[in-house]
């Protein structure tokens, strides 16, 4: 039914935190108290190739339903694969209501390297390299008209997800040279600076207070 249940690495955590009625020191005194708190951390070892979205449910299903006091883990050692399954794990990391934190342990190539992106926040571990590319795709035998469009289709779409995807992480030319063919390594410190820029990029997007502000 999916990774979340199919792996035996994936653990669910209850910290339960709990406080005693706590009351003021006279009848005259407001009384308070405190209700036991849950907190769930999910994590998930992405250490396969990425396949097809359906095995995926349970982990789709968990960021679909986690809160804003949880938190999600992807421990990310993965070599890459479905760039449609991968662009699925980063819509529904982005619509999560809980922080998720990618964790690079090693390799996060190609399509594995988009769901890292997509993530709150990260850690580098000093082993963590990653290759960004253009997607692979193929038509089969088809009329030539219809290679034609799918080609045409494919590149428009592949260049989008590249800039959307990498803005902020990559330079603007840098995603020229991806977008022509070239690929891209990065080692863990290169990883780790120019996570610092896309932190710094997305810090830039949210609005300030006084923007958000109606004028009179």
């Amino acid at each position: 039914t999916g990774l979340l249940k199919r792996s035996t690495d994936m653990r669910r955590m209850n910290e339960e935190i709990d406080l005693q009625f706590i009351t003021g020191g006279s009848p005259d005194e407001l009384q308070f108290y405190s209700k036991p708190l849950t907190v769930n951390e999910y994590i998930v070892p992405l250490d396969e190739g990425i396949g097809d979205a359906s095995y995926y449910r349970g982990v789709f299903q968990m960021l679909e339903s986690a809160s804003e006091g949880d938190l999600v883990r992807i421990k990310i050692n993965n070599g890459g694969g479905s760039l449609t399954t991968a662009l699925h794990f980063a819509t529904l990391i982005r619509e999560c209501a809980a922080p998720v934190i990618a964790e690079i342990l090693c390799e996060c190539h190609s399509a594995a390297s988009v769901i890292a992106l997509a993530c709150d926040d990260w850690a580098v571990g000093p082993w963590a390299h990653m290759l960004v590319h253009n997607a692979e795709y193929g038509i089969g035998v088809a009329k030539a008209p219809d290679i034609e469009q799918h080609v045409a289709f494919s590149k428009k779409q592949l260049t989008r997800v590249l800039k959307e995807v990498y803005n902020g992480f990559l330079t603007a030319a840098e995603i020229t040279k991806v977008t022509k063919g070239d690929q891209l390594y990065f080692d863990n410190n290169e990883i780790s600076k120019k996570l610092d820029k896309l932190r710094e990029y997305r810090t830039a997007l949210v609005p300030t207070p006084a923007a958000l502000k109606e004028p009179e």
